[in-house]
């Protein structure tokens, strides 16, 4: 789809000059040697790497950005992902500023979700949430949560494409963001060339949730040794 036809699609949904949906997301590895152990594992003592993904409508994937250990909040990677970098350039969301319904002023932007707190971007537009909330902010919200719906379904398919990302791996982490990022890509072109998506892969990304909480709570095995960060991966597709 065209940066035009995502804007249309997502107008279509009540979101004028919306160019995505945002999210982040697990990618499990085994534990990684030489780093700080601790910041690669979550409440359930699965070690794991930060996604960040933007889609559109169509579960194309516009922008990755793979670089940061899972105790890295959501708000924080994208403060220092590519894609903010590219917004700080001048290099996307550019136009005429408008005011949507609720008086707050933004330019083009994406949507993300209330649970990831509230990043200071203008570019990025979030729900009302809350309680006793006034007719129109309910509408919004709900318009809101259907349209990021497609970001789930997106990285449903992204792990049941490439299984490895189903549980936990080996890996280096200088290379993991190519990898996930070779998967994002050929996603798209098989959505590009009409290929449907086999959705029992999706059931298998579940049994795998589940087996890799099984295997980790069995281990009490933990390193501590330092080390540095993986580096970034490039945009798949700039948003101008």
């Amino acid at each position: 789809m065209s940066c035009y036809g995502v804007l249309r699609a997502f107008l279509e949904k009540g979101f004028r000059n919306c160019h995505g949906a945002v999210d982040c997301t697990q990618i499990y590895v085994d534990k990684p040697a030489n780093e700080p152990s601790k910041n690669y594992f979550d409440r359930k003592i699965c070690f794991s790497v930060i996604a960040q993904v933007v889609v559109d409508l169509d579960l194309c994937v516009l922008d990755v950005f793979v670089r940061y250990p899972w105790s890295c909040h959501d708000i924080k990677v994208i403060q220092l992902s590519s894609l903010s970098g590219c917004v700080k350039e001048g290099l996307m969301f550019r136009g005429l500023i408008m005011t949507p319904p609720g008086g707050v002023r933004t330019n083009r932007y994406i949507l993300d979700s209330e649970d990831n707190g509230h990043p200071p971007f203008e570019w990025v537009v979030m729900p009302y949430g809350g309680i006793n909330q006034h007719p129109d902010e309910e509408r919004f919200d709900t318009k809101h949560k259907v349209a990021r719906g497609v970001v789930e379904k997106a990285f449903g398919r992204l792990k049941g494409m490439r299984r490895l990302f189903l549980r936990t791996h080996k890996t280096k982490l200088d290379t993991l963001p190519q990898q996930f990022m070779v998967v994002c890509i050929l996603h798209n072109i098989l959505h590009d060339v009409g290929i449907d998506f086999d959705e029992n892969l999706l059931a298998g990304s579940r049994c795998a949730g589940s087996s890799i909480l099984k295997r980790h709570k069995s281990s009490s095995d933990i390193i501590t040794m330092d080390g540095g960060s993986a580096p970034a991966s490039p945009l798949v597709m700039a948003m101008k």
